[in-house]
């Protein structure tokens, strides 16, 4: 008996968890996970083009290239490496975009609020159109990118003036070049997806409750949560179009945040 008792507490604990708003839900996490995945590819085939361009010649001490005048020329070579790949990082993160906007249509206006079982059956509007979340995307992913192509191009290129500066020579620089491609495929995609992915929900998520004329909305910490996330949590709810305490609309309040948003009942 205790043993089935059990069972049906962990199945209700799955159950929440899995109707959770943002990137705190079982299909949120999937979102995540699939454009977590598709940056890892990415950045593998972006950090092997890198490597084969052997900056770490550069920093042989034979040829007397000076740190500074080694950045730039990386940056230069980088550039158009970059620029070529554009179009399917672009596609990438469009698709992915999409994705979390569609998923947050389907989530709860009130995902997080106890029901009332007073309270008829709420129609919902919809969410973002098809024609809207693309034309999100496409917006959203320009100054994306921009950003994700300056961090590359910046650890790549201090990279090497660091080997230069340090006299670590050529095996020393293309160890630090190596951790830089590293780090892109793993702990960087995840930051990216996580936290792309996550504003794109919350997001459509925002404007849906707009568009259903929700009131209220509250601010859902994730695991781990930082004092920021803290306080605009404490501070819920709050009217839909006020900003959290962190000056945010909506998660995330920065990197890596998976804290979610909800609407809520009037208190």
């Amino acid at each position: 008996m205790k043993t089935q008792t059990r069972i049906t507490e962990t199945l209700a604990e799955f159950l929440e968890k899995a109707q959770r708003p943002g990137l705190l839900g079982l299909v949120g996490k999937t979102v995540q996970k699939r454009c977590q995945r598709d940056l890892e590819t990415y950045f593998k085939a972006l950090g092997k083009r890198v490597v084969e361009m052997k900056f770490e010649a550069l920093a042989d001490p034979d040829r007397g290239i000076g740190a500074e005048h080694a950045g730039h020329a990386v940056t230069m070579r980088m550039h158009n490496l970059l620029r070529n790949r554009r179009p399917l990082l672009t596609a990438l993160l469009q698709v992915n975009i999409i994705s979390a906007i569609e998923t947050a249509n389907k989530i709860s206006l009130v995902a997080e609020a106890e029901a009332d079982a007073d309270e008829p059956p709420v129609t919902e509007y919809p969410g973002m159109t098809a024609d809207q979340a693309a034309a999100y995307a496409a917006e959203q992913v320009n100054d994306t990118i921009v950003g994700i192509d300056a961090t590359t191009l910046e650890s790549v290129a201090d990279a090497v003036s660091a080997g230069i500066s340090q006299r670590l020579g050529v095996p020393g620089t293309a160890k630090l070049i190596k951790d830089v491609v590293d780090g892109m495929s793993t702990w960087r995609a995840e930051m990216i997806a996580s936290t792309e992915m996550n504003d794109a929900m919350s997001q459509a998520y925002l404007g849906k409750l707009k568009r259903n004329a929700v009131e209220m909305k509250q601010w859902i910490l994730g695991p781990n949560a930082c004092d920021q996330c803290v306080d605009n949590a404490e501070a819920s709810p709050i009217p839909v179009d006020d900003d959290f305490p962190s000056g945010d609309d909506a998660p995330p309040a920065h990197p890596n945040c998976v804290c979610a948003v909800a609407g809520a009942r009037m208190i």
